[in-house]
C-alpha cells in the first residue's frame, strides 16, 4: 500500500522545497486575537529540516504546514505559540525579526 504524502506547497502556493517567493521585509504585525483571521507564519524561505521535521523559514511541521488553511483560529494561535517555543530552543529567538511574522 503506497504511502499518503502531505501537501508540497506552502501558504503562499509556491513548493515546500522550491518556494522561490522571495521572504517579506518586514515583520507581520500582531493582530488582534479577537479580531479577524491569523495570519500565516510563512516567511517564504520553505525547506524542511530533515533533523527537526521543521520548516527552517517559520518552523512549522509538515502537518501543521499542511493543515493551516483548514485550521479554526484557535489553533492557529496554539501552532503559533509552539512555533515560539521551537524558535528559542533553536536559538532562533535571539536572531532579528526582519523578514519574521510576530506570533498573534
Amino acid at each position: 500500500m503506497a504511502a499518503v504524502l502531505p501537501r508540497t506547497e506552502c501558504d503562499n502556493g509556491a513548493s515546500l522545497f522550491l518556494c522561490s517567493t522571495p521572504p517579506v521585509s518586514a515583520p507581520l504585525p500582531s493582530p488582534d486575537p479577537s479580531a479577524g483571521p491569523v495570519p500565516s507564519p510563512c516567511v517564504s524561505v520553505c525547506r524542511m529540516n530533515a533533523h527537526t521535521g521543521y520548516c527552517e523559514g517559520c518552523f512549522r511541521t509538515i502537518e501543521e504546514i499542511a493543515r493551516w488553511s483548514a485550521l479554526p483560529d484557535a489553533e492557529r494561535r496554539a501552532v503559533w505559540r509552539a512555533i515560539a517555543v521551537r524558535r528559542a530552543a533553536a536559538g532562533a529567538a535571539r536572531m532579528p525579526e526582519a523578514g519574521r511574522p510576530r506570533m498573534p
